[in-house]
């Protein structure tokens, strides 16, 4: 069971990783449109990280659209 557990953890870890790179290498064209000349071995550092730039972007375009919707809503209860 340990065995188990322990796989499953490091297979989300693992696809957690690839999947903060896939959106870091949609988000760093945004960010930085001269990042191809970046020649380092952190570039997939820095790709990973512009990935947690767009999830965190992602996250407050969603953040404000709930706000909205629920500042909405409270309005539109008190006014009917």
């Amino acid at each position: 069971m340990i065995i188990t557990k322990t796989m499953l953890g490091i297979s989300i870890i693992a696809m957690l990783i690839i999947a903060t790179y896939a959106i870091g290498r949609i988000t760093i064209p945004i960010l930085d449109p001269n990042w191809r000349l970046f020649r380092s071995t952190m570039r997939y550092m820095i790709v990973m990280l512009a990935g947690i730039i767009g999830i965190a972007a992602a996250g407050l375009i969603a953040i404000t659209c709930m706000m909205g919707y629920a500042v909405g809503e409270a309005v539109m209860h008190c006014v009917v």
